[in-house]
């Protein structure tokens, strides 16, 4: 989660390189989620909304880091990092 430990590393092509893999790869995750999620609502109604909370917080995560990386700004940073809490507080939730 934290390949920028520092404003400095805002400059560093190589944190963006490692960051936008992690990004790839967690796109991917989300659209199997997404599928998941889907059939879940297809065979159970009313799926779990922490479930669901998780992966919008995750897409936000997605978002930010995209802002971020243009804006190079870390209060863009603080939003990637709170989307991301808020996926991990929503996943703790889930019965």
């Amino acid at each position: 989660m934290m390949l920028f430990d520092s404003e400095a590393d805002f400059c560093k092509p190589a944190k963006y390189q490692a960051a936008d893999a992690l990004v790839h790869q967690l796109e991917k995750t989300l659209a199997e989620l997404r599928a998941a999620c889907a059939s879940a609502k297809a065979k159970t109604p009313g799926i779990d909304s922490d479930f669901q909370t998780a992966a919008s917080s995750l897409i936000s995560l997605v978002g930010a880091y995209r802002t971020m990386k243009q804006s190079k700004s870390v209060y863009d940073l603080n939003d990637m990092v709170k989307a991301y809490n808020r996926a991990v507080e929503a996943a703790n939730a889930i019965d």
